[in-house]
């Protein structure tokens, strides 16, 4: 069967609405994202441009990728691309091949029957989820987040919006800082845990093991981790450092690990790799590059996918990826030049500078 890219354009007027085109034909009465089918030979940016320009007589500027949508047909598979894109100046909106346009706020999507595709992409993307946990779809059982710059923001978030839902253990298999404004307890007896769990939603388990951090329980951690709903993990260390390479014995994964989350910051980026990663000469081996070469966002993704000593290393169950530290538009948009080079699913965060902010980088289906 053969596969159809299709280029969806995310334009956005001055005052941040944006715009929508109802379909006539098939699917007809529902609304959708401009755009159209690749041509060959054509890049995707060059398929955008061109089909805004034939069908609506608008000129854009194609920019960062933002998600992929795959649509199973009887005779293809779409593969549908969505790309932000700035409107450019010069000519009024004109429709050749649409019933209506319309420019609508983010926050109204919801109120327009959108294609399938276009609604996954709306709700993921441009509405967003209600919280981090949401997004990452973080299921019943154990999470773990390796990496650097933010592992222990996001598992104090999860911790905050899980223990809403159920029970949640947080625990090490390396050393972390305990996690504020949970109970702790070093070396549990399954009963000691169900009495704590029963006065606090979210416990902390881990043994004292110098300056100020915490280490793995003395004790087996499965009969702990079956009296909670969510068992949370810091299985990696970087040394306060946004990115890292992993060592022989780095990550500290479980076997019984249902969902791997990558954190990296992306104060890395044109940063040294000998200041920005934690074991910068392995860091600079697995990209072939100098110490004083400076990270891009191509490095950063290329690491944090990295099989052999990135984030993705003995990771046997499904993975996703935080860029975290986005604090402003700038950081926001290396982010998504990060998120363009992954294949996996990603989101943007700003966990201590702006802990609402959560943006969609990529999702993979």
């Amino acid at each position: 069967m053969k596969t159809i890219d299709v280029a969806a354009g995310v334009v956005r007027d001055p005052a941040g609405r944006v715009l929508l085109c109802m379909r006539k034909g098939a699917l007809q009465g529902l609304w959708e994202f401009p755009g159209g089918k690749r041509e060959p030979g054509e890049s995707l940016a060059e398929c955008l441009k061109r089909e805004l320009m034939e069908e609506l007589s608008l000129r854009v500027e194609p920019k960062a990728k933002r998600m992929r949508v795959t649509v199973e047909r009887d005779d293809a598979t779409l593969q549908i691309i969505f790309m932000e894109a700035s409107l450019l100046g010069g000519g009024e909106m004109r429709l050749s091949v649409h019933a209506g346009a319309a420019w609508v706020e983010p926050e109204r999507l919801a109120d327009y029957p959108l294609c399938p595709a276009d609604r996954a992409f709306a709700e993921s993307s441009l509405c967003g989820p209600k919280s981090l946990a949401q997004a990452l779809d973080v299921p019943r059982g154990v999470l773990c987040a390796v990496g650097g710059g933010g592992k222990t923001s996001l598992l104090d978030r999860l911790t905050q919006e899980l223990q809403l839902r159920g029970r949640v253990l947080r625990l090490t298999t390396t050393h972390m800082f305990p996690p504020a404004h949970t109970r702790l307890l070093s070396t549990p007896t399954p009963a000691q845990l169900e009495r704590a769990f029963e006065e606090q939603a979210a416990v902390c388990v881990g043994e004292p093991c110098g300056e100020g951090k915490l280490g793995p329980p003395d004790c087996a951690l499965e009969p702990l981790e079956a009296l909670a709903d969510y068992t949370l993990i810091e299985a990696d260390g970087s040394r306060q450092h946004p990115v890292k390479a992993a060592a022989a014995h780095e990550p500290a994964l479980p076997g019984n690990a249902d969902l791997v989350v990558a954190v990296a910051g992306v104060k890395a980026l044109g940063r040294p790799i000998c200041e920005a990663a934690h074991r910068p000469q392995l860091y600079a081996q697995l990209l072939g590059k100098p110490l004083k070469a400076l990270v891009t966002a191509q490095d950063m993704a290329l690491v944090v996918e990295n099989e052999q000593a990135g984030q993705r290393k003995n990771v046997r169950s499904r993975f996703a990826v935080v860029l975290n530290q986005c604090d402003g538009e700038a950081q926001r948009h290396e982010a998504m030049a990060v998120a363009q080079c992954l294949q996996s699913d990603c989101w943007l965060t700003a966990l201590e500078a702006c802990p609402d902010y959560l943006e969609c980088g990529g999702r993979r289906c």
